[in-house]
Formats: C-alpha cells, structure tokens, sequence
C-alpha cells in the first residue's frame, strides 16, 4: 500500500523525527510507510492529525504533473 507520508511530510517541512514525535508513533512505523509497507488504520490516523491533514489526503492519487513538481531534496528527488 503507497501512502503520501513522504509527501506530505516533506509539504509540512517536518523531519522523520519531528512527525513521529508529533505522531506518537516509532520512527520504523514512519520509514515503513514511507517505503510502501501497511500499518493499522489507526496509526494512519495519528499520522494524519500529526500532519494536519484529513486521513483521506494519505491516499489520494496524483497524476504525473503533480508528482513532478513536489521538491523531495537533494538525495530523494525523483527522477523521470
């Protein structure tokens, strides 16, 4: 299951850290996500309090323009 974690992470300016502080979940549970493995509805929600986004934000799609134009730094930038 792909989630927008990173994205909206990276939206919200917050490290790893900083949204599983903010979360109240493990740092493992935000790399997990972040890399496309599943956790508990209920961790989504908290992660999605925690970014300040409606739980739904974490699924919607997006089409090619938008995945271009999001800034994921230096070393994670996608390419095309």
């Amino acid at each position: 299951m792909f989630t927008k974690v990173r994205y909206w992470r990276y939206q919200r300016g917050l490290s790893i850290k900083a949204l599983y502080e903010k979360a109240g979940v493990g740092p493992n549970t935000i790399m997990r996500l972040e890399r496309g493995n599943v956790c508990r509805l209920v961790t989504l929600l908290k992660i999605a309090n925690a970014l300040e986004i409606p739980l739904w934000a974490l699924f919607a799609l997006e089409s090619d323009a938008d995945r271009d134009r999001v800034e994921y730094g230096p070393k994670l930038r996608r390419q095309s």
